[in-house]
């Protein structure tokens, strides 16, 4: 398969005061072209005539940032995004005789529209900001696997809605403490025309994670970072099931401790990581949440992992 793309675009900003206004549009042109082709056997030996598909899509966007106050800021932004899903395992899993590449509804586009609110406080000894948003898209790509362990695409309206919280604190100049909470909450249709009832599984969204974090600059030259990551449990979908395809997904989660220190010199900036810190033995999200499934993609986590690097600018 070959695929070409081409988006000329223009963006606009405005400032007036303590508003700064931004809009721009960008225009897609995308062309996917595909030869004839028999699929694998396991999707049925089916002969899928070639030819190509095109797509043509303006998409907008538009935001603002309003400075109300010493220290805050407040601003809203809407957009809209332009993507394919994936081609290669839509061109595998044709299941209906006669098909041609051209007239596959499977491959048109994503056209996502995202809207965004939020606040931020900015200080001398740290900062804290809170936001939320809402994507939709009425032909979203979702990845169901069947009885016989093949993934197929379904191609059903999805929104996704979410808020985020974040901050900073600052004791002393060379210390600095940062969290961050994030929740995501993905919703989709069984079929087109269903009600949007059935959770985004591990292909599409991952678990409502919390980071917390402390930067020490023992050095001017230097910084230490130690860092814990907690990925919290999700159950979904229970009992349900689309086609052949079992929707229930199980992730107990975890929390993994990460640590790095560089040091910048004339010969460039040294640096010494160490992935999993506590060398905890875990399964990975997408790995317990498909488990039942998609067995073949079961394994563990990474253990402790010690990496060192160099870089240098010039």
């Amino acid at each position: 398969l070959k695929f070409n793309s081409k988006a000329p675009f223009a963006q606009l900003e405005y400032e007036y005061g303590p508003l700064t206004v931004r809009e721009g549009v960008r225009h897609e042109i995308a062309k996917l072209r595909v030869d004839t082709y028999t699929t694998l056997a396991a999707y049925g030996s089916r002969l899928v005539q070639g030819g190509a598909a095109k797509f043509s899509e303006s998409v907008k966007n538009v935001g603002a940032i309003w400075r109300f106050a010493p220290r805050w800021s407040a601003f809203v932004a809407s957009s809209e995004g332009f993507g394919l899903p994936d081609a290669g395992l839509v061109l595998r899993g044709v299941a209906t005789p006669g098909q041609s590449v051209s007239n596959l509804i499977s491959l048109q586009p994503i056209v996502t529209r995202n809207n965004e609110i939020g606040i931020n406080w900015r200080g001398a000894n740290g900062q804290f900001g809170i936001s939320r948003y809402d994507s939709r898209s009425k032909l979203g790509s979702v990845i169901r696997i069947n009885s016989a362990g093949v993934g197929l695409v379904e191609r059903v309206p999805t929104t996704v809605k979410g808020w985020e919280v974040s901050g900073e604190w600052r004791p002393t100049k060379p210390l600095s403490i940062s969290g961050s909470y994030a929740q995501t909450d993905g919703k989709t249709a069984a079929t087109q025309g269903a009600p949007m009832d059935v959770s985004l599984g591990a292909r599409s969204q991952g678990p409502n994670k919390a980071v917390l974090a402390g930067n020490w600059k023992w050095l001017p030259a230097s910084q230490v970072r130690l860092q814990a990551t907690h990925l919290f449990n999700r159950d979904i979908n229970i009992g349900r099931v689309v086609g052949t395809s079992k929707l229930e997904e199980h992730f107990k989660g975890y929390t993994l401790v990460d640590a790095a220190a560089t040091y910048d010199t004339r010969h460039g900036k040294f640096g010494l990581s160490i992935e999993n810190l506590l060398d905890k033995q875990y399964i990975g999200y997408y790995s317990q949440a498909a488990a039942a499934t998609d067995p073949g993609n079961t394994y563990a986590g990474r253990g402790r992992t010690l990496a060192v690097n160099w870089s240098r600018m010039f």
